[in-house]
């Protein structure tokens, strides 16, 4: 098994590890079992940079072409996903907001004396 680290592999894993760092210092104390699910997320996605090889047997094995298929389809299905389940969630947030925002206003008006 060959390594092979040249400047794109280099600086695809000090990116992963900026990332890694940014996210322990904004939310890694809070919530630790989603930073520790990234955590290993990344490390095997850096196990396949840094020995691009074993994304090729595990590519071969599953019967794709190539590994960077292997790697790639499955985050682009995962990225679509998670993109269609944070913009439903964001539009119920905003619904909820503007029903909540509804009934303070109708609240205050009823509360309010006339003169």
């Amino acid at each position: 098994m060959h390594v092979g680290l040249g400047l794109y592999a280099l600086s695809l894993l000090a990116f992963i590890g900026v990332l890694l760092t940014l996210d322990w210092l904004k939310f890694g104390r809070r919530l630790r079992r989603l930073f520790w699910f990234e955590l290993m997320v990344f490390f095997v996605g850096g196990c396949f940079v840094a020995v691009p090889t074993v994304a090729q047997e595990f590519a071969n094995f599953f019967g794709v072409g190539r590994g960077v298929d292997f790697v790639v389809y499955p985050l682009i299905v995962w990225l679509v996903r998670e993109s269609i389940v944070s913009r439903y969630t964001r539009w119920e947030e905003q619904k909820r907001i503007a029903d909540l925002t509804r009934a303070v206003a109708l609240h205050g008006a009823e509360t309010t004396p006339k003169s």
